[in-house]
């Protein structure tokens, strides 16, 4: 086991260094009362455990100003796909974390979760406290957090304990958080389930869709705001609207979670369909 306990790291220059913080084959990280920031990093994450290490537990932790430039997640980047190997983080705070290089998804955290996978992803509150994210960016999708989820996984994520500022940003979709699930989108964001995934006021979300996005099995060509994933169809009225180029909200289109007034849908047999399955 490997513990990090009230320290400091910090680059006194602007140079890059050639590796993280801690490179784990095997065995538990535990992270409390971290401080880190003003780092450029080349060559992975800040935290890099392989497949064949433990649980990543961070909590009071603060990360400021870390920057990758060759794939995404510059605090933490893993695959789950066992039993022992999640990610649990409480009470942390990640600044102006990001992505550098071209089309990298997740500007602090990216996820992979593995069907062979029994362990979690999880941001936790304690003491009331949450895991706030803020003003961090990616240049493709997830500016804050990206998960990749395989075709069979959905819930072994719960991410209830974070908070997104406004100030997030990503290129292509999804400013705080972007969900790829190669399976169905709906497991992994339920109806009335906003909470699993952080998701703000509704009077804030409903007006930001891109704040928290997602693909439905993989389609990767169609970004769905996940507020229309977690939020019931308005008094069981579902809506019909034609199709427009380019794209914008409010025109029609039969993905799933379509039938509300700004994410209608263009056929009549969706509908149908869509409550024939409730």
């Amino acid at each position: 086991e490997i513990q990090i306990f009230e320290c400091t790291l910090t680059m006194y220059n602007s140079g890059s260094i050639s590796r993280g913080l801690v490179d784990l084959r095997k065995g538990t990280l535990t992270v409390i009362y971290l401080n880190a920031y003003n780092i450029t990093l080349p060559n992975g994450p800040l935290f890099k455990p392989i497949q064949t290490a433990g649980l990543v537990s961070i909590s009071g932790s603060q990360f400021t100003s870390i920057q990758r430039s060759d794939a995404g997640g510059s605090v933490i980047s893993r695959v789950i796909n066992g039993r022992y190997d999640g990610v649990n983080i409480r009470t942390s705070q990640f600044t102006s974390c990001s992505v550098s290089g071209s089309n990298q998804s997740g500007g602090a955290i990216n996820i992979n979760i593995k069907n062979s996978a029994e362990a979690k992803f999880e941001i936790i509150e304690q003491w009331e406290k949450k895991t706030i994210f803020s003003n961090c960016s990616s240049t493709d999708r997830g500016g804050a957090i990206f998960l990749d989820l395989e075709s069979q996984q959905g819930r072994n994520f719960d991410l209830r304990g974070a908070r997104y500022s406004y100030d997030n940003n990503a290129t292509n979709g999804g400013r705080s958080i972007f969900i790829n699930a190669q399976g169905d989108l709906r497991i992994a964001v339920p109806e009335n389930q906003g909470v699993k995934i952080g998701a703000g006021l509704e009077s804030y979300e409903e007006f930001n869709l891109d704040n928290l996005m997602g693909y439905h099995r993989n389609n990767g060509t169609f970004p769905i705001p996940l507020y229309y994933m977690y939020t019931p169809i308005g008094k069981h009225v579902f809506h019909v609207k034609d199709p427009c180029t380019p794209f914008v909200f409010g025109c029609g289109d039969d993905n799933v979670g379509c039938g509300h007034n700004q994410w209608p849908y263009i056929q009549f047999q969706k509908i149908k369909q869509e409550k024939l399955a409730q």
